[in-house]
This record gives C-alpha cells, sequence and structure tokens, in this order.
C-alpha cells in the first residue's frame, strides 16, 4: 500500500514536471485557416492590406487647353495636388502640361513618390494649329479640373501616344487602367475614336447634340457606344503604351481626346 502511494506520488509529480516545461516553451503562433491581414486604404497606396498588397493609384490630368488664337486665355487649370477626382477618387495628380513632354517620379494618390515615369506626344495634324484643347466648362476644383483639357488628336495617321514606365515591380502582376476621354463639340456630330493598349482596344461613341455644357458624372462607354472613360483590366508588366486614334466622323472632324488616366493596383480594386 505504502509503495503504491509512492509511486502514485512519483507519476504525479514528473507530469507536473511536464506540464510546466511545456506552459515555459515559446509557442509559435499558427494563423487559423481562412483569416485574413487586413488594414489600411484601398485607393491611396501605401498601407498593407489584404494578402500583403499594398494598393497603388497613379493618376495623370492632361491639362491641355485651347491656344490664344481661338480663346484668348488656355480654358484650363492644373489641378492642385489637394483635388481628388476620378472614378477611382484619389488625390495628387500629376500634370501633364503641353501636347507632348514628360514626368518622372511620379506620384501615388497618397502623395509617395514612385519609380513611374510618363512620356506623352500628340502630334499638330496638318494645318490645325493645336493638339491640346478644352471643353470650357466653368472653374470647378476635382472632376471638372481633370476633365476640362485633353489631348486632342486630329487625325487617324497622328494618334496621341502615352507611355507609362518604371512601375514599381509588385504592379506588374496586374492593374487596370482607366482612360478619360470626352471632347468638346459645338455642332451635331458623332464621332467615333480608338483607344489601344496591347492587343485590346476599346471604340468610343460621342454624338451631340445636347450640348454638355457642365460635369454630370462618369459614365462607363460600353463597346462602341457613348461614355466618358473605358478600363483596361489586368494589364500587366512595368511599363504599357496607350494609343487614342481618331476613327471617323460624317464630318470629317475627327478626334481621340485623351484628358486623364488612372493606373490603379491590384487590378480589381
Amino acid at each position: 500500500m505504502v509503495v503504491r502511494e509512492v509511486v502514485s506520488r512519483s507519476v504525479a509529480f514528473r507530469r507536473a514536471e511536464q506540464r510546466w516545461a511545456e506552459l515555459a516553451e515559446p509557442r509559435r503562433w499558427v494563423k487559423p485557416a481562412g483569416q485574413r491581414r487586413v488594414g489600411g486604404t484601398s485607393t491611396t497606396g501605401g498601407t498593407v492590406a489584404d494578402a500583403g498588397v499594398t494598393p497603388m493609384i497613379i493618376s495623370i490630368d492632361f491639362v491641355g487647353g485651347m491656344p490664344p488664337s481661338d480663346s484668348g486665355v488656355t480654358g484650363t487649370v492644373a489641378m492642385a495636388a489637394s483635388e481628388s477626382a476620378g472614378v477611382k477618387l484619389a488625390a495628387n495628380w500629376n500634370s501633364a502640361i503641353s501636347n507632348t513632354g514628360s514626368l518622372s517620379s511620379l506620384k501615388l494618390a497618397d502623395g509617395t513618390t514612385s519609380s513611374g515615369s510618363a512620356t506623352w506626344s500628340t502630334p499638330i495634324a496638318s494645318l490645325e494649329t493645336s493638339a491640346t484643347w478644352s471643353l470650357s466648362w466653368a472653374d470647378s476644383p476635382g472632376n471638372v479640373h481633370m476633365m476640362n483639357g485633353y489631348l486632342d488628336p486630329r487625325a487617324g495617321a497622328s494618334p496621341a501616344i502615352v507611355t507609362v514606365s518604371g512601375l514599381a515591380s509588385p504592379m506588374s502582376s496586374g492593374y487596370d487602367v482607366y482612360v478619360y476621354c470626352f471632347e468638346d463639340m459645338t455642332w451635331a456630330d458623332t464621332r467615333t475614336s480608338k483607344y489601344t493598349i496591347d492587343s485590346t482596344t476599346h471604340t468610343v461613341k460621342q454624338t451631340e447634340p445636347p450640348l454638355v455644357t457642365a460635369f454630370a458624372g462618369f459614365t462607363l462607354a460600353p463597346e462602341a457606344g457613348a461614355g466618358n472613360y473605358v478600363v483596361f483590366t489586368n494589364v500587366t508588366g512595368t511599363s504599357f503604351t496607350l494609343t487614342a486614334t481618331p476613327e471617323s466622323s460624317p464630318h470629317q472632324t475627327v478626334r481621340a481626346p485623351v484628358n486623364g488616366i488612372q493606373i490603379v493596383y491590384p487590378s480589381g480594386s
């Protein structure tokens, strides 16, 4: 009886020692299945989001404007850093001035500098004096400033070409490119323009009257239909080239406006 009691106490003591050792040992936390890492914003960049993805938006406004011989003033205002605009509402738009030029160290929507750069070129067509234009809407910050001026190619042989390169390597897995495209039309007409990135082309038609005299919101253009923006989804790589080509018009007044673009990573966000 005494022996059994001693053995029982000895076994209990060893179990207690083992339990204390287990409690003292550092444990590694294992993430439960299906649990995601979350945090930050989904529109500006700079904060870790789901699955370790950092959302990023780069926005470029083509300031555009009319030559003095047509209006006496440029008719456009460059956006301030604090102004927000776009379908993917974002601040810190990069202002692209004139019909040709370049920008380096493009800013993200949160104001940080990126490795991206942009070049653009819109040749002045024969018998024309300008390759930019303005909608001449009443001045207002935000979407009006962004949409009011635009690159204005006026011949199929002289499209507007915009190249963005040097994007951060994480973006290369897939992003969406929003292209804003709306022009000034002062008489009854139907104009067709084409926008191409890689092997994807979107066709947009704009018909007036009625004359559009103020910003009334964004409308995604269906294929070969009317609207003021198109979206190229899941573009990959650290660079891309957008080509905006004037296509047709009953009055032979062809155009392919580019008011601005947004690069939104990740695709579908």
